[in-house]
């Protein structure tokens, strides 16, 4: 029957694609680990640092605003219980102080919003898999993601008002213990264009094809309104034209990048979602799979991101050729 195969945000217990798992040939045809490129690319922003000074300056021209006149003790107190980043930045867009007190905040918010993986472990799990690649957890993460396993009976109401209990046999148990990473509950998440997607408690609305403002994609919520969004964006995306750099692909565990320009060449239609499946693989080999299996468990559970060649320097490797070899195998 061969392997079937999860692409699983462990930090987030989400999961790409299909909650019951696809085989990895069928992830990569039919375009399954496409969103990862959404959901791991980190966004170019202003990085913007205000002196103490520019920040006191700026309250100076606020004083006729009821919260910018408080007295700094109660805004820093304010400041230091917003968590929430449609919060951070409903508040950060009430005035040009607030703006500039909170915007490595605002910047770190949007990042936030608009790459929810980025930096997070992820893993293409394998229904054959044992246990978990050595190092990647602790004994208590371990004993946590194990936890989100089911393992007791559930009840729900069926179409008639009825309560049904499911229970979990034995053979499931011993499943989810042999293999927790697959058997954990997930959140099934995409980035697909639609109004009903949610990534993590942040409750976006993903973008619209008519939306008036495209770059802030995810933070399209009822409380921020069509003028705060252009606000939004015109303050944070840069105006000029930059030289365009290379796309890349970053494993920030190991310091190693794969060109976009270099997948993109091929004669398949694989991208960077592709080599990240291909790449993060944790599963026993079968006679179907294993030709397409080269380390074991080598990227799998790492950390990632998708960002340009402007964010690494000489220490980190470039593995293009390796991840091409390794999507070579998939060829018809």
């Amino acid at each position: 029957m061969g392997q079937y195969w999860k692409i699983t945000n462990i930090d987030k217990a989400q999961t790409i694609g299909n909650e019951g798992g696809l085989k990895v040939k069928e992830i990569l045809i039919n375009g399954v680990a496409e969103p990862l490129v959404d959901l791991l690319k980190v966004p170019r922003l202003r990085r913007y640092k205000f002196t103490d000074a520019a920040v006191a300056a700026a309250r100076l021209k606020n004083t006729s605003s009821r919260l910018v006149a408080l007295p700094q003790e109660l805004i820093d107190a304010i400041t230091a219980v917003v968590e929430n980043d449609v919060d951070i930045i409903c508040l950060a867009l009430t005035s040009s102080y607030f703006f500039r007190l909170l915007a490595p905040a605002v910047t770190e918010a949007v990042i936030r919003d608009e790459a929810p993986w980025a930096g997070d472990r992820i893993i293409c799990v394998g229904d054959y898999a044992n246990g978990a690649p050595a190092g990647l957890f602790t004994d208590d993460e371990l004993a946590e993601i194990t936890a989100r396993c089911p393992m007791e009976s559930e009840h729900y109401l069926g179409a008639d008002g009825v309560t049904i209990e499911t229970r979990q046999s034995e053979e499931d148990k011993e499943f989810a213990m042999r293999n927790p990473l697959y058997s954990m509950e997930t959140q099934v998440v995409n980035d697909a264009v639609s109004d009903n997607a949610v990534i993590a408690d942040r409750n976006p609305i993903r973008r619209r094809r008519n939306d008036p403002v495209q770059r802030v994609r995810r933070l399209r919520n009822r409380r921020l309104s069509v003028d705060e969004m252009q606000m939004l964006d015109r303050l944070l995306h840069p105006s000029h034209q930059t030289p365009r750099q290379e796309v890349i692909l970053r494993n920030l565990t190991t310091k190693e990048y794969v060109l976009d320009s270099a997948v993109a060449g091929q004669v398949n239609a694989y991208g960077l979602g592709e080599v990240l499946c291909t790449h993060t693989q944790w599963g026993e080999g079968s006679s179907h799979d294993q030709r397409l299996r080269r380390k074991e468990g080598e990227w799998a559970g790492c950390r990632f991101d998708i960002a340009t060649m402007r964010e690494v320097d000489g220490s980190w490797t470039d593995v293009s050729e390796k991840a091409l070899r390794e999507l070579g195998y998939w060829a018809w």
